[in-house]
This record gives structure tokens, sequence and C-alpha cells, in this order.
């Protein structure tokens, strides 16, 4: 065999197109069940039919009490309907505060139109506008899995922590 005769290796996912809300539910659910070390959330709205279910809420709780290591970061847009709505993510990232993180997109990221959910650099659910009934699934996508986060880390350094989000104890 020749230098010639060598092919690029090819780029290592699997990649899924899903439609509609309940397969993007079942999805999301998934990829956080097999989250070992990291999510990373961007949405508009911290879209309570994905991110506001009991299976999805259950698999973060046990990532954040697995591992003292684990480290779960939410990025939203408009966080004032799911705080209005007592979205139960929210509650949950006051409860485990030490490893789930919420902040607010900086207004002038406010306007993205991509919603993203990273597992541990390498699967990521992806949706298209309209949000909700369309998404991709990509699994084993290291390289798209970087990319994100680096993106995510950019938008992240920017965000504001929305004091809305506090507790308060009376």
């Amino acid at each position: 065999m020749t230098a010639s005769d060598k092919q690029p290796m090819p780029v290592q996912h699997d990649v899924e197109r899903i439609e509609g809300i309940e397969p993007i539910r079942t999805a999301a659910a998934e990829l956080a069940a097999a989250a070992r070390r990291e999510i990373l959330i961007l949405s508009t709205d911290l879209q309570a039919h994905l991110y506001d279910q009991d299976d999805f809420l259950e698999s973060l709780r046990q990532l954040a009490i697995s591992t003292q290591h684990a480290r779960i970061r939410i990025l939203v847009s408009d966080l004032d309907p799911a705080i209005k709505h007592g979205h139960r993510l929210i509650e949950l990232a006051r409860q485990l505060s030490t490893f789930i993180k919420i902040r607010r997109l900086h207004s002038d990221d406010a306007a993205l139109a991509e919603t993203f959910l990273l597992v541990d650099q390498a699967a990521l659910l992806q949706q298209s506008p309209p949000f909700g009934l369309m998404a991709m699934r990509y699994s084993r996508a290291r390289f798209e899995g970087r990319q994100r986060a680096l993106q995510f880390e950019t938008l992240w350094e920017r965000a504001e922590l929305d004091p809305n989000l506090r507790r308060l104890w009376l």
C-alpha cells in the first residue's frame, strides 16, 4: 500500500434526525442519563417540554450526586416564563447549587436562535427553529462537541446571573 492509497479516517459519529416533541424529549432524557461528568444546555426559555420532565430531572440529580466533579451549566435567553411557571429545573438548581448553575444570556446574545444539549463534549442534541419539532442527535461527535463547548464557554463568560434565581430565605 502506498501513501496515495491511504484514505483519510472518517469522522466517527452517528447522526439521527428526530421529529416530534415526544421523541425529542426521550432523546434528551437518554442523553442526560448517559452523562458521566458534564451537561451543557443552551436554551431560549428552558423549554419545559424537554427540561421539566421527571426522567430528565432525575438524570441531572443523579449526575450531580454521583461525583464531586459533576458540572451542569445552563444558559437561557428568557428565564421569566420558567420562573413564573415554577420550572422544576430551577428548583433543582437551587437545591444542588454547587453542581447546577443557570445564567441568563447577555442581552447581545439573547437573540440566538439555537438550542442544544451537550453531554460530556461528545453527545449532542441540537434543535432547529421552530423549537420542539425537529432535532439532530449526534452520538460520538467529539469535533462538534468541542465546537459547541467552546461556543458555550464564550457565551457563559458574557452571561449574567439572574437575581430571580436566588432562593429567598424567610
